[in-house]
Order: structure tokens, then sequence, then C-alpha cells
């Protein structure tokens, strides 16, 4: 009877969260460093077992939501060094990716 309970209790939490898969954020091009006047690509790249819907998107630069950001793709055309930072994003509804580095550079 308990590993009934427990199969029981663990169906709850699973539905709770939704199902939902992490998001994961990449950037383009994917080096340590960005160098300073650099355009880069930020992707949110959604796991799924089924085809892709279309999707609304948050992007956050450390922890402070983006204006304007709702597209699967944030670029930053000519990095400056104010924007180094960590990046995540979110789909409406859906869990908010782990941070992501993004170091900015002056050329030496």
């Amino acid at each position: 009877m308990s590993v009934f309970l427990a199969i029981v209790l663990l169906s709850l939490n699973v539905g709770q969260s939704g199902g939902a898969i992490k998001p994961v954020v990449t950037f383009t091009p994917n080096w340590e460093n960005i160098i300073y006047k650099d355009d880069v690509t930020l992707t949110c790249d959604v796991p799924s077992t089924v085809p892709e819907e279309p999707q609304t998107y948050r992007w956050y630069k450390d922890k402070s939501p983006i204006q304007g950001g709702q597209q699967r793709l944030h670029i930053i055309r000519s990095s400056v060094i104010r924007d180094r930072g960590d990046y995540q994003c979110q789909t409406i509804g859906g869990d908010i990716s782990d941070p992501v580095f993004l170091n900015v550079t002056r050329s030496e």
C-alpha cells in the first residue's frame, strides 16, 4: 500500500509542475569572450517532444526583464561592455532557463 501511495504522490508533483521542460540559452558565436563591437545572437532553445508551436518568449539580463524581447532570438548588435551579464529566457507559462554568462571584452 505504501508503494501505491508513493506513486500517487509522485504523480501529483509532476502534475503541479506542468511537465514543462526548462529552456536553454545558447549564443552565437559561442566563444568564451565576445569581443567588443561583435554581434551576438542569443537563442532560447525549448526541448520538446511535440512539433513546435508558436511561442512568446521573455528575456532577462541579470534577472531583470529585457524590454521588447518576445522572440526566440535576442540579437545584440555591436556589443559593448554593459551587455556583459547573465542572460535567461522563458516561454510564457513555462519555466525559466538557467543563467548563461555573456562576457564582452575589449580586444587587447
